[in-house]
């Protein structure tokens, strides 16, 4: 089985309100969980962060590209812009 966690760039107003809407009180609530942690544990990890990069592609894109590559992939929505694809040989 592949997993992929990805990002994708929102572009239909439905996943603006998705997205836009649902996930800033989450996010919110996971940061306050975070910054709490690190100070009961003494401080954030100094552990070095992952490469990032700005996301090129949209949701609609990660659909069309990934069916015609992996034929019976599942691509699902997640919070935070995020979606995840799995594919079964």
């Amino acid at each position: 089985m592949l997993a992929v966690l990805g990002l994708a760039k929102p572009r239909s107003p439905g996943d603006w309100v998705k997205w836009g809407l649902l996930a800033p009180p989450v996010n919110l609530a996971a940061r306050l969980v975070v910054v709490a942690g690190e100070h009961l544990n003494g401080g954030p990890d100094p552990v070095a962060s992952p490469p990032v990069r700005d996301w090129e592609t949209t949701m609609t894109q990660v659909r069309r590209e990934s069916a015609a590559l992996l034929p019976g992939r599942t691509v699902r929505p997640l919070l935070f812009f995020r979606y995840l694809l799995l594919y079964r040989a």
